[in-house]
C-alpha cells in the first residue's frame, strides 16, 4: 500500500514529485504560499519482513484507527529555527523559513500510518491489503527540505535541498556512519499567491534495521543521530534521544 501525504509547516503544502533538485526563484516579494499536492509512490524496498506477529500488525492497525489521519511517525524538527521565527514574528520582522525537519517511522508506527491514513477516508486496513514491502524490517527516515515562507529572493535566502541522510551513534563523531540501504528523492514546492513557485529537494531514506541496532549498540542509552546533509554545505544534526524512544515501538526488538 502506498501512503500518500503532504506535511509542511507555516500553512504550506507540498507537492512531490521525483524530479530534478534545483530550486526554481520567483520574483514577487509578497507571494504568500498556495497549496498543491502529488506523490508518485516509491520503488521496491527488497529488503527482509520484520518478525511481527499477527497480534502485533493489528494492534498496529487499531492505534492507527484511533488516530485518524494523524503523523504517527516521530518527528523532529529544527528548535533553533523555530525560536528564531518566533522572535522574528514577535519583532514584525519576515521569517525564516521552515528549516529541514524528519519524520522516523519503524515497521509498527508504518503499518500503525497506513491504517490512519486510511481511516481518513474512512477506509479499514487489512493485513491482505498490504504489500511486502510494508513488512520490512527497516527504518524509514523522511527528511523535508528547508522551505521558504515566501517565493521571493529574500523569503528563499535559508531555504535549501536534501541531498543525503546518514546514521551515527550518538556523539560519536569519530564513529563510522551507517548509508541507507535507499535513497529516494522527491521535490516539494511553494506556490506562491501569484503563481511564482520555488522547488526543493527532500529524500526518503530506507535504513537496515539490524544495522541501526548496531549503531545504537556504540552509544550510549541506543541513542543516535540522524545527519542531514542539505545543498550549499548545509548540515544538520538530529538527535533521537531516550525520551524518544516512546514514539519508536519495536525499535529494539528487531
Amino acid at each position: 500500500m502506498s501512503r500518500w501525504k503532504a506535511l509542511c509547516p507555516f500553512a504550506m503544502v507540498v507537492v512531490a514529485s521525483v524530479i530534478g533538485l534545483s530550486p526554481a526563484t520567483g520574483q514577487t516579494p509578497d507571494d504568500q504560499l498556495a497549496p498543491s499536492a502529488n506523490r508518485e509512490p516509491p520503488e521496491r524496498i527488497g529488503a527482509p519482513q520484520a518478525a511481527l506477529s499477527d497480534e502485533a500488525i493489528e494492534a498496529a492497525f487499531r492505534n492507527g484507527r484511533a488516530e485518524r489521519g494523524k503523523s504517527l511517525a516521530l518527528t523532529l524538527r529544527d528548535t533553533g529555527r523555530g525560536l528564531m521565527n518566533a522572535l522574528n514574528t514577535l519583532a514584525d520582522e519576515p521569517t525564516e523559513g521552515s528549516g529541514f525537519w524528519v519524520e522516523i517511522h519503524t515497521p509498527l508506527t508504518w503499518l500503525a500510518q497506513l491504517s490512519s491514513d486510511a481511516a481518513k477516508d474512512y477506509r479499514d486496513v487489512s493485513r491482505g491489503d498490504l504489500e511486502p514491502d510494508d513488512l520490512a524490517a527497516v527504518l524509514r527516515v523522511t527528511v523535508h527540505p528547508d522551505m521558504p515562507d515566501r517565493v521571493s529572493r529574500s523569503g528563499m535566502r535559508q531555504s535549501a535541498s536534501v541531498e543525503h541522510v546518514v546514521i551515527r551513534p550518538k556523539d560519536r563523531k569519530d564513529a563510522r556512519v551507517l548509508q541507507p540501504l535507499s535513497l529516494r528523492r522527491f521535490d516539494e514546492t511553494a506556490v506562491g499567491r501569484h503563481g511564482r513557485t520555488a522547488s526543493f529537494a527532500g529524500v526518503e531514506a530506507i535504513f537496515d534495521l539490524d544495522s541501526v541496532a548496531r549503531v545504537r549498540d556504540q552509544a550510549r542509552d541506543g541513542e543516535f543521530d540522524v545527519i542531514v546533509i542539505g545543498s550549499g554545505d548545509r548540515e544538520k544534526t538530529f538527535s533521537v534521544k531516550k525520551k524518544h524512544f516512546e514514539r519508536l515501538p519495536g525499535l529494539s526488538q528487531f
